[in-house]
């Protein structure tokens, strides 16, 4: 990572983890969040560069994928995954709360370890006024059209949905 003011490196680190996308890092509070493979999300200092971090709060499969972005607010991480919508306390690394919107018995392949179905987030999302607006998407689309696909506002900082209408429409500008 290389300083904005005078373009100095301040630091380079590996790590054996592989990155899920750098679409889907954020920057929240001064630390950068990057999820990886197989559902874990590190968290470093982005001055430094050192781990803070580690959590390993996602429900494997489908909470270990997700879109390729993610957004950063209210000293939250969120982030779209076929397991619903998550947020992570930045300071802490525990999941905050997580969203999720029960499928029509057989509408997806996405059936949670509880055994109910559930659609997929991979869309991006906005963030807005303590909300966060997303819609409900997968990677390919199916013909024929999925139903249930529905656009959500949901709170940002308990997770719970505020209200949602029918279709598949990416927020805009709030």
């Amino acid at each position: 990572n290389s300083s904005i003011i005078t373009g100095q490196v301040l630091y380079n680190f590996t790590t054996e983890d592989t990155s899920f996308n750098p679409g889907s890092n954020s920057f929240v509070d001064g630390k950068v969040l990057i999820p990886m493979d197989m559902g874990i999300l590190n968290c470093y200092d982005l001055l430094t560069g050192k781990l803070l971090w580690r959590s390993t709060e996602f429900d494997y499969p489908w909470g270990a994928f997700g879109g390729y972005n993610a957004e950063g607010a209210y000293g939250l991480y969120f982030w779209q995954t076929y397991d619903g919508v998550v947020a992570f306390n930045v300071s802490t690394g525990k999941l905050q709360w997580k969203y999720q919107y029960q499928a029509i018995p057989f509408e997806t392949p996405y059936t949670m370890a509880n055994g109910t179905d559930q659609y997929a987030f991979y869309g991006s999302a906005q963030v807005a006024d303590g909300k966060i607006y997303v819609y409900n998407t997968e990677h390919s689309a199916s013909q024929p059209i999925t139903r249930g696909l529905r656009l959500h506002c949901i709170n940002a900082y308990t997770g719970e949905g505020i209200w949602d209408i029918t279709g598949q429409m990416q927020p805009g500008a709030i």
